[in-house]
């Protein structure tokens, strides 16, 4: 869960500007029940307010969406981060598209990855 769902200002502000952009879609869906609907998924596990902002804005803006409920149906639990993968010191990429990329030039135009970190290859 995001460190935003324990911030009860943060899911209300959600609620709001979910609610003032259903309401630019010609929607009545006042704060208070689109803050109900958002607080119920994140209270149900897997969605975040940074998700459910997103969803929101779509479901606002959706002529078949007729009730701030079917936020909760779209939103999609976030992805735990995984390990970043260390990027290319001359070319910036992540050290897979680095050398997915050199295989596809010729050798002259390629370069070694360098670990940016570490200047190591």
């Amino acid at each position: 869960m995001s460190a935003l769902a324990e911030d009860p200002r943060a899911v209300a502000a959600a609620a709001y500007l979910i609610s003032a952009k259903a309401s630019a879609s010609g929607k009545d869906w006042p704060a208070p029940a689109v803050e109900g609907v958002l607080r119920a998924a994140i209270g149900a596990g897997g969605a975040s307010v940074e998700d459910l902002l997103a969803s929101g804005f779509a479901v606002a803006t959706d002529p078949t969406a007729a009730a701030p409920s079917t936020i909760r149906r779209r939103a999609r639990p976030t992805a735990p981060a995984g390990p970043a993968e260390p990027r290319c010191a001359t070319c910036g990429r992540p050290e897979t598209a680095c050398r997915a990329a050199n295989a596809k030039v010729p050798t002259n135009a390629s370069h070694s990855f360098i670990n940016a970190e570490r200047g190591s290859r």
